[in-house]
């Protein structure tokens, strides 16, 4: 009969012996490589600290504070010369700085103003002025009418990638960084500038755009056959070195990195086993995943393996952590990396309560005719 107690005992045995072959399967890590414990888990195997560039401070990438008065290449002046107190003797003309730093002030000449604060400016223009005798005591003020601007592309992990006018004494990361409305929420670490002009000439005060500025010629290959120079910046260093400068040329390039981390796939004795996004953000730990698989399906389940693939290794490493104490000893709530597998391990616990839920199953299946 299939009711029958002997055919219950039957099939109770049945399913016994099957759970308890797939836990002699299962149960052994060497189907999955090498094996570890998460209380002595070698070094190479620990993942890195997740590196969120969203709560770095970024005004460590600012450069040492400069005189934004000093002129530049490119700049356009406004030179007003007074030769006395009548309005007629006064002339204004505008004056354009070469990229060697000389600039034509009109009839007095040729002088060099690259690298001078505008006060300093005023001095070297009037004393020209005497000395060629075009003025005995003339009043002269210099402003500026417009600053040479660099067109700086900003692409990659950005809100609002594109190209950006910055002004040249300001033509660093961190002001491409802003003017790009800031990093994105995948952005990595890593950030690449390519400055693709040749080094300017001249006074090397000018070749920085402004004297003081504090930036690095970061990137320049100089020379009539100048090639392209790609600097390759990790934010993270930077920014807790309080690194800073990185100027950008006219011209020139910043590549911000977007990370795509590889997925977490979870399986075995879980509720909702499959793949799981590797957050860019926030560290991502074992009892996390656990959580996003809707925890485990038996409860008394506590063996968990974690399968890690190390680049330039033919076999996987597998690190063994307990549930129960992951939930108050890190090294068993360990960091995972991205692309590992986390699978859920029968124990003899789970499969002795397996094994308990079919005989009941079956045992209730067999009484409910005889109970109606």
């Amino acid at each position: 009969m299939p009711g029958s107690p002997s055919a219950l005992i039957r099939r109770t045995a049945q399913g016994l012996i099957g759970l308890i072959c797939l836990f002699v399967v299962t149960g052994c890590a060497s189907q999955y490589g090498t094996l570890h414990q998460a209380h002595d888990c070698p070094d190479h195997l620990i993942a890195p600290p997740s590196e969120n560039t969203q709560t770095l401070d970024l005004s460590k990438l600012s450069p040492d504070a400069g005189n934004t008065n000093v002129i530049g290449p490119g700049d356009l002046l406004d030179v007003t010369v007074a030769a006395s107190m009548s309005a007629r003797d006064i002339v204004t003309f505008p004056v354009r700085v070469e990229d060697n730093g000389n600039a034509r002030v009109g009839m007095i000449g040729i002088i060099k103003l690259g690298g001078l604060e505008l006060e300093d400016a005023e001095e070297r223009i009037a004393r020209a002025s005497i000395e060629n005798r075009i003025f005995n005591s003339p009043t002269v003020t210099v402003g500026f009418k417009r600053k040479r601007m660099n067109r700086v592309t900003v692409i990659g992990a950005v809100k609002t990638p594109g190209t950006k006018m910055l002004p040249s004494s300001e033509s660093d990361l961190l002001s491409a960084i802003v003017a790009a409305g800031g990093l994105a929420d995948d952005a990595g670490v890593f950030v690449e500038i390519r400055n693709v002009i040749e080094q300017p000439t001249g006074d090397s005060s000018v070749a920085g755009g402004a004297a003081g500025s504090g930036f690095t010629q970061t990137g320049y290959a100089g020379g009539a056959n100048a090639t392209p120079k790609n600097v390759r910046i990790d934010l993270i260093s930077a920014a807790k070195k309080g690194s800073n400068g990185y100027y950008i040329a006219d011209g020139g390039v910043v590549m911000i990195e977007k990370r795509d981390p590889k997925a977490v796939q979870v399986t075995g004795l879980v509720r909702k086993p499959g793949r799981q996004d590797f957050p860019v953000d926030k560290e991502f730990t074992l009892l996390d995943a656990l959580s996003q698989a809707g925890w485990t399906s038996s409860q008394v389940a506590d063996k968990v393996y974690v399968i890690r693939q190390l680049e330039g290794q033919p076999e996987p490493s597998v690190i063994q952590c307990s549930i129960r104490r992951s939930k108050f000893d890190v090294e068993h709530n360990m960091r995972l990396a991205p692309g590992d597998i986390v699978t859920v391990e029968h124990t003899p616990e789970t499969v002795l309560l397996e094994a308990l839920n079919i005989m009941r199953v079956g045992l209730s299946a067999s009484l409910n005719p005889l109970l109606q």
